[in-house]
Formats: C-alpha cells, sequence, structure tokens
C-alpha cells in the first residue's frame, strides 16, 4: 500500500511501480509526478516533471507510473480535475540502494584475529551502528548510562567518550567532535557508530570488503 510521508528502497537502476487509487468529485483530468528539480508556477504548470498521464475525467481511476531512480529522492503528484483545480499530495521518499549492497547481519567484526560474540549491528547510510556492549565485550570498556541526558559514557585506558542519543557530536575526552550519524536507542540497547568509537579509542579499524569483516587491531 502507498503510504505518503514515509520511506521506501528502491535498487538502483531497477524500475518501480508507483500504483495508486486518484478520486476527483469534477473527474479527473490529468496527473503529474514531480520530483526534485521540478518547478510549479501558481497555476498549478509544471517544469521538469518526471512523468505525466491525460486522464478521461472519471470520478476515480487507479494509476501507474513506472520510475526509475538513480538516486535517492523523493516523488509527489499534482492532480488536477476537470475544472482546472489542483491539489498536491505529501512527498513519497525513495531510498536508492546498490543491489549488492551488504546488510548489517553479513557484517563480521573480528578483534585481534578473533571473531566477536555475534551481536546485533545495523547500518544508517554506509555507517555501522554497534550496541555499547560490543565494547565492553571485545576490549573491556567501561559503560556508564546517564538517563537523564539521554548519554552514553564508553571509557577504556584513559580514554573517555561522550555521546548523546540523536546528537551528531560527541565529546572525546572532553572535546566536542562531530561524527556521521547519531546514536539510536534500539530495544532498550543503544547503538554508537562502530568505526568512531573504536578509532576515538585509539584502536585501528579495518574494512575488508570481501569477506565483509571489520577487523579490529590496537
Amino acid at each position: 500500500m502507498l503510504i505518503y510521508s514515509e520511506t521506501f528502497k528502491v535498487v538502483r537502476g531497477e524500475a518501480f511501480d508507483l500504483t495508486f487509487k486518484a478520486v476527483a468529485v469534477n473527474g479527473l483530468q490529468k496527473i503529474t509526478v514531480v520530483t526534485a528539480g521540478a518547478i510549479i508556477d501558481r497555476n498549478g504548470v509544471v517544469a521538469g516533471f518526471a512523468d505525466q498521464k491525460e486522464l478521461s475525467g472519471n470520478l476515480e481511476d487507479v494509476v501507474s507510473f513506472k520510475l526509475t531512480p538513480q538516486k535517492s529522492t523523493w516523488y509527489s503528484l499534482i492532480i488536477e480535475d476537470a475544472k482546472g483545480n489542483f491539489a498536491m499530495t505529501n512527498p513519497i521518499w525513495i531510498e536508492v540502494v546498490d543491489k549488492d549492497a551488504p546488510s548489517a547481519d553479513g557484517i563480521k567484526v573480528i578483534f585481534d584475529g578473533k571473531p566477536v560474540y555475534p551481536i546485533a549491528k545495523m547500518l544508517e547510510g554506509n555507517r555501522i551502528l554497534a550496541p555499547s556492549k560490543l565494547f565492553e565485550e571485545s576490549i573491556g570498556a567501561a559503560l556508564t548510562w546517564d538517563e537523564q541526558k539521554q548519554t552514553i559514557t564508553i571509557s577504556e585506558a584513559g580514554e573517555e567518550i561522550k555521546i548523546s542519543l540523536g546528537q551528531k557530536e560527541a565529546y572525546v575526552n572532553g572535546q566536542r567532535t562531530v561524527i556521521d550519524v547519531p546514536a539510536k536507542m534500539v530495544d532498550d540497547s543503544i547503538f554508537v557508530p562502530l568505526r568512531f568509537v573504536y578509532e576515538a579509542l585509539g584502536y585501528q579499524v579495518k574494512w575488508e570488503v570481501k569477506t565483509l569483516s571489520i577487523f579490529i587491531s590496537k
């Protein structure tokens, strides 16, 4: 079912069908699919649209467009009735992914040549988030959770990292630094950026695409 304002994943270079039922009390005249870069004037005239269909004036109709986005984007519909009235829908968001992009479940973490006990990991864009307990189990880091500030502190060998949920910043030994993806809480587990935390604690991180493995070493 098509739900506006939600995000859908589409494989890069592959077409997907945008199918929906449209209704207009004055009869459906035209439907236009717009995306980033389209220009719409005050009369509803669109330049640079993604696709467009003329309709027969029915009060309702099932309409389908075949679209092939090459990058992440959004699509909205402009629906025009037989009297020239028009309305625009909220967007649907499209996240374009590569066909062979790895899922987080297939990625292994190797510390000093030994696999870390299997744990849940997740991808945010091309960044891996891992539960904070990974650092406790792999390197013996101490974890402290501040419920009021929604901040986790990860400490090991004199190094200290503070990361707050939902914030694209962290503090390493009191110094503010920007991070690519924020920490989040999922099912009572706190997920933090894996590479950032290890490197901030003084470890080396190597990604091996052939085996979908992350190697951690001092």
